[in-house]
Order: structure tokens, then sequence, then C-alpha cells
């Protein structure tokens, strides 16, 4: 049965006041809290606007539908429609009056498997032993000649998000090492079963899109709940892949998480690091690029902080995180 009931959240000046400080100080923590306190649609106010914050894979699934459809509906029968000819907008920033919108959601086109291990073996040819360099920006650099300028942050911030987890979790890199030492160089990601598994959990554990809005146009019904029109809906990938109703102990970095047994645990829609529901835990692509470069080099991070939740959606790495290179593998015999 339907209700005109608002969904909830925080109501209260203190709590609001709380939440805009809670939010400045750490946004991902403030939106997980709100998730495990409210549950799957909360409503709350951000600058004077009104926002509804989506948990669950069902209502994201939906509300991103509203990207590829003329009209679509946002919940069960009584639902209103939403045309998706209302312009968006890119966003400034949450919480202050300058709320707008974001296309931080990316549906990835990846380029052919060798052309990216081609593009990140000439990239990193270039390194020498004991040299320092900005990660970020040389992963940005292949994924704009492997994939797009428009594709580049996200790709950017996934790749070396890898090569952080794998700087922090021995086992997994000396299992990775081992791994594309026996396999042929540009090679199927298929033929790379672990480093698959190490991606994709990495992705999970960090993914580059952490946030992502729409606003609506018209009155909807969303799990029952009345969401006015001027609307902002927003999910968090981040929150969704830190929920243990689909992922347990999901604090844990567990690559095996993602073997046939442990994937099949996990519906599609909840795994959504470019912010879209329709991505195989397989990153083939993103696999061809580490293992191209982890051939031929061990990567060490020089210092290391928490991620940046950028205004825009993207959840990027610390700005310059500059790695000490070590080279590895048949390279070594040429320095």
């Amino acid at each position: 049965m339907l209700t005109t009931a608002q969904p909830p959240g925080p109501r209260r000046w203190i709590a609001l006041f709380r939440l805009v400080l809670a939010w400045r100080r750490d946004s991902l923590a403030c939106l997980l809290t709100l998730a495990r306190n409210y549950g799957d649609v909360v409503r709350f106010a951000a600058g004077g606007r009104q926002v509804t914050f989506l948990n669950h894979p069902h209502f994201i699934e939906q509300m991103l539908a509203l990207d590829g459809q003329t009209e679509t509906r946002l919940d069960t029968p009584g639902a209103t429609r939403f045309p998706t000819s209302h312009p968006r907008k890119r966003v400034s920033r949450l919480v202050d009056s300058r709320v707008r919108g974001n296309d931080a959601s990316l549906r990835l086109t990846d380029p052919p498997c060798e052309t990216v291990a081609a593009q990140a073996a000439a990239l990193c040819s270039r390194w020498r032993p004991g040299e320092r360099v900005d990660l970020y920006q040389e992963m940005r650099e292949l994924a704009v000649a492997a994939w797009s300028e428009t594709a580049s942050e996200a790709v950017a911030s996934a790749l070396t998000s890898v090569w952080t987890m794998l700087a922090r979790y021995p086992e997994a890199e000396r299992r990775v090492h081992e791994e594309v030492d026996g396999g042929a160089a540009g090679g199927s990601a298929t033929a790379l079963p672990y480093t698959g598994l190490v991606v994709a959990e990495t992705l999970r554990v960090h993914p580059p899109v952490w946030a992502v809005w729409r606003q609506t146009v018209l009155p909807a019904m969303i799990s029952g709940y009345a969401i006015p029109a001027e609307t902002w809906l927003m999910f968090s990938p981040w929150v969704v892949h830190h929920d243990p109703r689909y992922y347990p102990d999901p604090w844990r970095f567990d690559p095996g998480r993602w073997t046939a047994a442990g994937a099949a645990t996990c519906p599609l829609p909840a795994y959504l690091p470019f912010g879209a529901p329709d991505m195989a835990p397989l990153w083939a692509a993103g696999v061809s690029a580490i293992a191209a470069i982890a051939r031929r080099w061990r990567l060490r991070p020089t210092a290391v902080g928490p991620a940046i939740a950028e205004p825009t959606g993207w959840l990027r790495p610390r700005p310059g995180p500059w790695l000490v290179i070590e080279r590895r593998g048949k390279d070594r015999k040429t320095q």
C-alpha cells in the first residue's frame, strides 16, 4: 500500500548541523552512517535542497534507467513517470547552495586488451630504477592514450588503487607477479585469473566513482515513500560495496570473494565501481594494463594517505602519490 509518508532521515536542526559537519569532515563516513541509521531510502536536507539517498541495488538500477529511456518508473504500481529531457548539470558541492547534479556514472567502453598492454608497456619503458613518479598522472596518461579523455580520471583512479593495494598486501603482490611472469605478454586477461580477482576486489574497496546524483522532474514514489519534484536522488557505490548484506566482512581485502563460488552470492547490481550496474567483475582491459607493468616493475609508495571524495563524484588518490620504482623480472638485466 502506497503512502505519502516521507523517507526516514535526520530532521532536527541539530542533527542536520551535525550532518553538515560530518560531511565536510568525511563524506564517505557520513553517508555510511546515514545508511546504517536510516536504511535503504534516506531523506535529508543539504544546502536548502532535498536529497533522497538510495542504498538498495533495486532502487539504484531504476534510478540509472533514467539515462537510457524516454520515460521510466522508479517504483512498483502507482509510480510517477520521469521524462529524461530535463537537463543535467555537473555538481559543484553537495552541502552548499550550489547543488546541481553530476555525470559521474560511467558505462566504460574498453579498448582491446592487446592495445592496452602495448600502451602500458610503452609508458613504463621510460621509467628508471629508483625513480620517483606521480603514478596517478602516469596512469591518467595511459588512460587517455588507451581509453579516452572522458574516462581518464576514473581509469587512472582505478589503476592507481590497484597498485596501492598490491603494495599494501605483499602476498597478493607476490601471487600477481608469479602469475604475470608465467603468462604471455599481451595475452588474454582470462589467462590471469588471480590478477583479475585482485583488480575486482580493489574496485570494490576503492570504486573510482563514489557518488552519483540525478534530479526528479515530477513527484514519484520510491518504496512507498513520496518523493517530491525537484528532489535530488543519489547513491554511493562506496556505501553499497561496504554493505555486509552483499559483501560479508566488507572491510577485509579478499580477492577470493570473486571466485566463481564467491561471486555467485553477490548480485551484479551491487557491484558499481564506475557507477553503472552493468559491469562484470572481470575488468579485462584493466587486468591487461596491470599485468603489462607488473611484468617489468615493482612499485612502492613513498607516502600513503586516504583517498579524496571529489565533489564531482570521483574517488581519487591523494595528489602526487610518488612511488619508488624497482625493476623486476627479465628487465632487471637491462638496467
